[in-house]
């Protein structure tokens, strides 16, 4: 697989989560969160990876003149946030994982109708 096509895949599998993140009730909600912010397997973290090494990368790069030395410093701010955020929402993961394996609520009936509701506006 080349890296274009293996960045093409991962956007499309983070688009398709993302989909059913905006779809997922609060229990399928949470497992993905907790998921997606666990500190040594989640997602965050992996971008956090990703960013970090390209950091790296673009160091060596812009020591031989090969980058612009702007580039690996954006990209070393870029990893400095992601390591914050990753370590901010860890402390949440707990909360999610605690959500994710509550059984869902039961279904709720519609409220019935009152009789001046189902009487409508007859005069």
């Amino acid at each position: 697989m080349t890296d274009d096509a293996l960045c093409t895949s991962i956007t499309q599998h983070l688009e398709q989560l993302t989909a059913r993140l905006r779809r997922a009730d609060a229990q399928q909600a949470a497992q993905i969160l907790a998921r997606a912010v666990d500190m040594e397997r989640g997602i965050l973290s992996k971008v956090h990876d990703l960013v970090s090494a390209g950091s790296r990368a673009s160091r060596n790069h812009a020591a031989d003149g090969s980058f612009p030395a702007e580039a690996w410093l954006a990209l070393g701010r870029a990893a400095n946030t992601l390591a914050n955020l990753t370590i901010d929402l860890e402390q949440h993961q707990e909360v999610f994982e605690k959500i994710g394996k509550q059984p869902p609520a039961p279904a709720t009936a519609p409220p019935k109708a009152t009789a001046f509701v189902a009487r409508g506006r007859h005069r």
